[in-house]
């Protein structure tokens, strides 16, 4: 039977990362692939196992999943802006250049550049990128950078890690749906602990925004929001404001789909899944000039809270996007790529 092995953060906790490795695992298996996922989030060893996840943290875990995976193509997911993501790269690749079908590897997140400046990093990403036949790059300076550090360019390929989510939408929370029938207009972003998220970029910009928009309303969600924002911080809102935590991603898509504009005022970004969902759903988008933006987004620059307000006034003058927009489904790409190293897709007979 044909079969893959993805590896990298798989949900819970919902990033953008788990989100798109949980979407190719849905692709591989409605094209009647078997897959076995390794999750290598942070968090594994505390959850319970999914069925056909394994999840073990540490040393011994991905040691057990690397011989568990030997005889497979296998296509692992790191943000790239660590030590510890290249060393699991380094401990996935390097078999697989030895041994049995090929591999390939992404590198998603807009931190990678900043943390591949020093050479001891690019020396160690260089190493890792040997064991890998292709090293998809979420944007343009992740793949430049591995390329100054020394790997090929015949290597490296810029890909949008977004395939669209065919599982449906679920009903907006009840609190987020009083809000969309009394606030005009509705802005919606997610958040994460990290300065690069841009929440005080955000913040900053609320003052400003109430008093330009005064029927304006928000929803902040993601992991640790709710622990992140004081609603003293949120008091020129006056209660038109929702503050959720981690929510699922169907939550999350239709939190997206019920607002006028979502926001992405992130100080760094590889290619944000979250632009991507909403500008599918027919949502304007105003985000930051960082990482890779489809067309049709309304830019910032990047930390400038007043430049935020801006973005959002010219936003609001523009018609919404057709549903759709922005949208690059990559499934083909990924299957080819897949077969590349050994996974056969189409006309397989065996």
């Amino acid at each position: 039977m044909k079969a893959i092995a993805l590896v990298g953060p798989y949900p819970p906790p919902w990033g953008g990362i788990a989100v798109h490795v949980r979407a190719l695992r849905r692709l591989a298996e409605e094209k009647g692939i078997a897959v076995r996922v390794y999750d290598t989030g942070e968090e594994s060893r505390s959850r319970s196992g999914e069925d056909g996840v394994f999840r073990g943290g540490g040393v011994a875990g991905i040691a057990a999943a690397v011989r568990a995976v030997r005889g497979l193509p296998l296509h692992v997911h790191i943000p790239g802006n660590n030590a510890r993501a290249w060393l699991l790269a380094l401990s996935f690749g390097r078999p697989f250049r030895l041994h049995g079908p090929g591999a390939l590897l992404t590198v998603h997140s807009g931190l990678a550049p900043a943390f591949l400046q020093e050479r001891a990093h690019r020396e160690l990403a260089r190493a890792a990128c040997l064991g890998f036949e292709r090293i998809f790059c979420a944007n343009d300076s992740i793949a430049g950078v591995l390329e100054s550090s020394g790997v090929s360019h015949h290597r490296l390929e810029v890909l949008e890690p977004f395939v669209p989510d065919g599982t449906g939408t679920a009903a907006p929370p009840a609190n987020v749906r009083r809000l969309r029938e009394r606030c005009r207009p509705l802005m919606a972003a997610a958040m994460a602990p990290g300065r690069q998220y841009g929440l005080e970029v955000l913040l900053g910009a609320l003052d400003a925004l109430a008093s330009r928009h005064p029927e304006m309303g928000l929803v902040l969600f993601g992991p640790g929001v709710d622990r992140l924002v004081s609603p003293e911080r949120l008091r020129s809102l006056e209660g038109r404001c929702c503050v959720l935590g981690e929510v699922d991603h169907a939550v999350a898509r239709a939190i997206i789909g019920a607002a006028d504009i979502f926001l992405r005022p992130t100080l760094a970004d590889g290619d944000s899944v979250s632009v991507r969902e909403a500008l599918s759903q027919g949502v304007r988008v105003v985000a930051s000039d960082r990482g890779r933006r489809p067309d049709g987004v309304t830019l910032f620059r990047a930390g400038d809270s007043a430049d935020l307000v801006r973005a959002v006034d010219l936003c609001l003058s523009l018609p919404p996007p057709p549903p759709g927009a922005g949208v690059v489904d990559v499934s083909a790409r990924l299957l080819s790529a897949w077969e590349a190293v050994g996974l056969r897709v189409e006309g397989d007979t065996s």
